[in-house]
């Protein structure tokens, strides 16, 4: 089974519960800063996870659709947004996604959430299914690690508690793949849980060169949320993206 099947459940929300509302809130107001606040735009929050982007969203005047791989965490996000009629959310696949083109003003793809897959075309599938779905003009804002950053600081194994877990995280550079891997341990009351995580590490470059070949083209490119220029030494890849023709390639 692939991991990402398997990895998103109630443990992975422990395992990153420092990523949380606050943290979303700062993000989406960088996001709005650099692509524009239009309130009363459909945005496609593409691996929506617990929702916390898309809450915030709708919290700004937006209506959102969330979509994620995980009815775990689908379930999280309808326990605390059953009043948000501003928000719909869809249990599917990245690599095809279930709207008609041209459907969305904007796309987030926020934490990594790409680069899953084992075989890249299916990871250029997923890019190629945002430029078929953004309008004209719209605008495609991509949160992803730093492959040079991952490598060079990379720390092997580590040890935490959390929620009265003890988390257990190995992780190495696959070379061959080009893939940062992560076996994550989880210990409480005894019983012991293991996850996995994989992610194809694309360089900039070659984030740029895919974009543009099923035609979105990057117009900034951040270190972090706090606007840094981008280097190999950033903490984060964020690039953003328009679609300036209808003429889209690669579909």
């Amino acid at each position: 089974m692939n991991w990402y099947t398997e990895a998103f459940t109630g443990d992975y929300l422990t395992v990153y519960s420092h990523r949380n509302r606050d943290e979303a809130q700062r993000q989406i107001r960088f996001v709005l800063e650099h692509v524009g606040h239009f309130p009363g735009q459909i945005v496609l929050d593409l691996a929506c996870g617990n929702g916390r982007h898309a809450l915030e969203l709708t919290e700004q005047g937006y209506r959102v659709v969330g979509l994620d791989l995980s009815t775990h965490l689908l379930s999280e996000v309808r326990v605390v947004a059953a009043d948000r009629r501003a928000l719909s959310l869809i249990c599917g696949d990245m690599r095809y996604l279930p709207f008609k083109e041209d459907s969305f003003d904007l796309i987030l793809s926020m934490f990594t959430s790409f680069g899953y897959f084992d075989v890249d075309d299916e990871n250029i599938s997923v890019l190629s299914e945002v430029a078929r779905l953004l309008k004209p003009g719209g605008s495609f804002f991509m949160d992803y690690l730093n492959p040079e950053r991952v490598k060079s600081s990379l720390i092997p194994e580590s040890i935490r508690r959390d929620h009265g877990m003890l988390i257990k995280e190995k992780r190495r550079i696959n070379e061959e793949k080009q893939r940062v891997e992560k076996e994550i341990i989880l210990e409480k009351k005894g019983q012991q849980t293991r996850y996995r995580e994989s992610v194809r590490l694309f360089s900039h470059v070659e984030l740029i060169e895919i974009l543009s070949s099923v035609g979105l083209t990057v117009i900034r490119k951040f270190g972090d949320y706090e606007s840094s220029p981008f280097s190999d030494q950033s903490s984060r890849m964020i690039l953003i993206s328009k679609n300036f023709s209808d003429n889209r390639r690669g579909m």
